[in-house]
């Protein structure tokens, strides 16, 4: 296998590991949903081990792209300069990668929304709930405050 099949494959192997990922993106968002602390931990560290093993395929990329000459070099910069023979077959890997790359983006991003959403209505829920002790209707001792009037909240007024 020539280096630049080695390239094609590294890249085939980068969008693989993205496409396992997104499932997870997915199960991550319905845990969070389902308010599933559990579940949601699990999948954290699920993630943690593909966003490694992603790392370490995406670094085994760059090193067949260093020793083409091509390193520092963006996708379409690598295309240009790849000879023709390979030219279609990078367009298609690299085209692959985006779309699959872009999709997990989308879904993680959904679900830091979530995650995000779901802090602030447990903290407004705490502040509600920490404001309403400070303002009872009475007093430990079962009487009213006294600033309050001593009648009915209901009366009409006619």
């Amino acid at each position: 296998m020539n280096n630049y099949q080695k390239l094609v494959q590294s890249t085939e192997h980068c969008t693989e590991q993205i496409r396992l990922m997104i499932p997870m993106e997915k199960e991550k968002r319905s845990a969070i949903i389902s308010d599933d602390m559990a579940s949601l931990q699990q999948i954290l560290f699920s993630q943690q081990a593909a966003v490694m093993k992603l790392e370490n395929l995406e670094n085994q990329r760059l090193v067949c792209q260093r020793e083409l000459g091509l390193e520092g070099l963006s996708a379409d910069e690598v295309i240009a300069k790849v000879p023709e023979e390979v030219k279609q077959q990078l367009i298609v890997c690299f085209e692959d990668l985006r779309e699959a790359a872009t999709e997990l983006k989308e879904f993680n991003a959904k679900a830091l929304e979530l995650a995000k959403a779901s802090v602030q209505f447990w903290d407004s829920l705490e502040n509600k709930k920490t404001s309403t002790i400070d303002k009872v209707t009475y007093r430990p001792n079962g009487q009213k405050p006294s600033e309050w009037k001593r009648s009915s909240s209901f009366e009409t007024k006619i």
